[in-house]
């Protein structure tokens, strides 16, 4: 293995490697001093790309992104590599990313985030967890910067060795936050750099995205506000009390409101 000072991963489901585009863009910047893995959480293999530049790893289980995560963490700390950035396959980076990346890694912070947008525009991350879970912002209360998984860069370093840095409470959806809620608790620093990413996030489309997929959704915000903001369960009630409402009027699909319902019942699917 050449002398690699960051590890880059991208977890791959259903789409294959060369269909990437940020497994597209990576290879087109050709940064030398990257170790590139790719994790592949599809029941088939989906890498149809030589593997000689690269680590390729197939896991059918498909036990979650916490797994795939963790799975880096542990190539990082046995190659004594302080740096993991975080891709989902669907990404797209801008040329010379690695580039504006590379000065951030003197300052040693906990982790370095980047600015991501919706194909539309929309910004989505990073962002503070209160406002985006409650209705109202308290100006007492200390905000907790978060940012989604794509793009996020960490200091695997800032972290004790032997424990896993991504828990599978979370496997899939609100493991950011709840990887960001942790940094928080632990006072890591986090940089926003000025670079944008852009990125297809499945549930932010209700319309589009399924009753399934919705639900687990729903169930994990609930954990995750249960785990961290008991105090706050009102307002969240609330919150999910209006969204259902939207829901109702723009016409949506009767089936997520009831699983609305559900998570106001205290019921998991």
């Amino acid at each position: 293995m050449r002398n690699q000072k960051q590890v880059v991963l991208i977890v791959i489901y259903k789409m294959k490697l060369s269909d990437s585009p940020v497994f597209q863009s990576i290879v087109q910047q050709n940064s030398r001093d990257i170790q590139l893995i790719v994790y592949d959480n599809s029941p088939m293999e989906m890498c149809d790309v030589p593997t000689a530049d690269f680590l390729y790893f197939h896991d059918s289980e498909n036990k979650g992104l916490f797994a795939a995560y963790n799975y880096a963490v542990t190539f990082c700390r046995v190659n004594q590599i302080q740096w993991l950035t975080i891709f989902d396959q669907d990404t797209r980076i801008p040329d010379a990313f690695f580039e504006s990346l590379r000065p951030e890694l003197q300052d040693n912070p906990c982790c370095i985030v980047p600015n991501v947008e919706l194909a539309n525009h929309q910004l989505i991350s990073p962002f503070i967890v209160e406002n985006a879970l409650f209705l109202f912002k308290f100006r007492t209360k200390k905000d907790t910067l978060a940012a989604i998984n794509s793009g996020t860069t960490i200091n695997v370093n800032f972290f004790q060795k032997h424990q896993d840095i991504f828990h599978d409470d979370f496997p899939l959806d609100f493991l950011d936050y709840d990887f960001f809620a942790r940094v928080a608790k632990l006072n890591g620093r986090i940089d926003v750099i000025p670079t944008t990413l852009v990125q297809d996030l499945s549930v932010s489309d209700y319309p589009q995205v399924s009753t399934q997929r919705f639900a687990s959704f729903l169930q994990y915000e609930s954990k995750f506000v249960n785990a961290y903001y008991s105090s706050r369960l009102g307002e969240y009630r609330l919150k999910l009390i209006l969204r259902a409402f939207k829901l109702l009027v723009q016409g949506f699909q009767l089936s997520k409101v009831n699983v609305i319902l559900d998570i106001l019942k205290g019921k998991s699917r």
